[in-house]
């Protein structure tokens, strides 16, 4: 599977709010960088806890489903890293904007897995 094969399966896990359906695509460990903080997952216990508090916020703003109006870019930085960028708006159950943000992801071959290393949030570009 390709990074985008993988990046595209993740987008969709991510809108079920079931972590286990999307953790299995983070790295151990990987780190969130957003404009509140890093927040990094060097354990089973640290990443729940992080997902459980993206996961809260989502499901207070009705989250139901992500789209990125432009695609996204994908980079190769070696044969086992790729980056990937583009902007994410998110929607409601009414079908209402509730978020858009900017992305920049890098990840990371493991056997012949794509895993997300490391995810930052910044403003839409």
């Amino acid at each position: 599977m390709t990074p985008e094969e993988t990046f595209t399966k993740y987008l969709k896990a991510f809108e079920t709010l079931e972590p286990s359906k999307f953790t299995p695509y983070y790295h151990s460990p990987f780190m969130l960088v957003t404009p509140v903080g890093v927040f990094t997952g060097i354990n089973e216990e640290a990443t729940d806890a992080i997902v459980s508090k993206v996961v809260a916020q989502a499901k207070e703003q009705g989250y139901s489903r992500s789209e990125m109006p432009n695609g996204f870019a994908c980079e190769a930085l070696a044969p086992d890293l790729a980056s990937l960028t583009g902007n994410i708006r998110r929607f409601n159950q009414a079908n209402e904007q509730i978020a858009e943000f900017g992305i920049s992801y890098l990840m990371r071959r493991v056997g012949d897995e794509w895993k997300l290393v490391v995810m930052t949030i910044h403003a839409p570009k």
